[in-house]
């Protein structure tokens, strides 16, 4: 199974995303995406792991980086899986926010081996 790296960060205006690999030659392979998108910081870290996810065209075994602790700790700490169980509803039955990013997320991760590690000083800049 391929390893791709995805490192994914975003602002309030946008979103960005780069993937690597190395193929089989050794040849290293990097796709960037990078788009506007007026949101929330969290909410457009979202969109940009969900679109690093598709654009990958076969499963592989994929770590993300990122700085943005609202992806890495709901995974962690299983927040994810409660809150599908729930019906992308909280705990309480409260709303989730970003509950239609978090749900394309798991859509387009569903197929990979997935790792997300959290990042401290990383690429917070658009154009990683």
């Amino acid at each position: 199974m391929q390893s791709v790296t995805i490192n994914i960060g975003a602002n309030a205006n946008k979103y960005w995303a780069s993937l690597q690999f190395t193929d089989s030659k050794g040849v290293v392979h990097e796709k960037k995406i990078e788009r506007d998108h007026e949101g929330t910081r969290n909410g457009n870290c979202l969109l940009a792991a969900a679109e690093g996810f598709k654009a990958l065209n076969r499963p592989c075994m994929v770590t993300v980086n990122t700085d943005c602790d609202y992806i890495t700790y709901a995974y962690k700490n299983g927040w994810v899986t409660e809150w599908e169980q729930n019906g992308w509803k909280r705990a309480n039955g409260g709303e989730l926010k970003n509950a239609d990013a978090w749900q394309a997320l798991q859509e387009a991760k569903a197929p990979h081996s997935v790792r997300f590690v959290l990042t401290k000083g990383g690429s917070t800049e658009a154009g990683v």
